[in-house]
């Protein structure tokens, strides 16, 4: 099923977030009728604001244990069919998660399981660039 609405979380540092553009790149590429929403530090927006692979940039301003909890319900708002997750954090993971974004694309090896959504084991791993994937 294609997804309607893609959440992308952006990576924390601005050389990672431009490192990521491909990602964004294809995801237009592979889902056109898709909104794609960026979500990041509020610096990153004047950075990506130049590309046209996404529809919209969601600013995170970080924060404690009550901002977590505020970002959970945005996001739950904002009923995301995605969630793909650049960064390799728990912190990353965990509104998507608690907002009950359905299909969570991550790091597989995220000990807490909110990374990525459970997914069948097919009994075999592909390798891109050296860095493998289940």
């Amino acid at each position: 099923m294609n997804p309607d609405r893609i959440l992308v979380r952006a990576p924390t540092w601005i050389g990672d977030a431009v490192m990521a553009t491909p990602v964004l790149r294809a995801l237009r590429h592979s889902y056109p009728h898709a909104e794609i929403v960026v979500e990041g530090r509020p610096l990153l927006a004047e950075l990506l604001a130049g590309l046209d692979s996404f529809d919209r940039f969601l600013p995170d301003p970080g924060g404690g244990a009550i901002a977590m909890v505020s970002r959970a319900a945005r996001l739950r708002r904002e009923h995301f069919d995605w969630a793909v997750l650049l960064p390799d954090s728990q912190r990353a993971a965990l509104g998507p998660f608690l907002a009950g974004i359905p299909k969570r694309i991550g790091y597989a090896h995220d000990p807490s399981g909110a990374g990525s959504s459970p997914r069948p084991w097919t009994g075999r791993t592909a390798t891109a660039s050296g860095f493998p994937f289940r």
